[in-house]
Protein backbone atom coordinates (compact mmCIF):
# COMPACT_ATOMS: atom_id res chain seq x y z
CA UNK A 1 0.00 0.00 0.00
CA UNK A 2 1.22 3.30 -0.86
CA UNK A 3 0.41 6.22 1.48
CA UNK A 4 -1.09 9.53 -0.53
CA UNK A 5 1.75 12.37 -0.30
CA UNK A 6 0.81 15.38 1.48
CA UNK A 7 1.77 18.37 -0.86
CA UNK A 8 -1.50 20.15 -1.88
CA UNK A 9 -3.54 19.00 1.06
CA UNK A 10 -4.24 22.11 2.29
CA UNK A 11 -6.54 22.99 -1.47
CA UNK A 12 -7.86 19.52 -1.38
CA UNK A 13 -11.65 20.05 -1.09
CA UNK A 14 -12.71 16.83 0.53
CA UNK A 15 -10.83 14.17 1.78
CA UNK A 16 -11.28 10.56 3.06
CA UNK A 17 -12.34 7.62 0.48
CA UNK A 18 -15.83 8.93 0.25
CA UNK A 19 -15.16 12.51 0.42
CA UNK A 20 -17.26 13.26 3.59
CA UNK A 21 -14.34 14.76 5.47
CA UNK A 22 -14.06 18.75 3.94
CA UNK A 23 -11.33 19.64 6.56
CA UNK A 24 -7.76 18.08 7.73
CA UNK A 25 -9.59 18.05 11.61
CA UNK A 26 -12.76 16.46 10.25
CA UNK A 27 -10.32 13.66 8.75
CA UNK A 28 -8.57 12.44 11.65
CA UNK A 29 -11.58 13.11 14.51
CA UNK A 30 -13.49 10.58 12.10
CA UNK A 31 -10.53 7.70 12.68
CA UNK A 32 -11.01 8.67 16.48
CA UNK A 33 -8.29 10.79 16.80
Amino acid sequence: MRTQPLWGLRTQANMLHDGRATTINDAIRAHDG
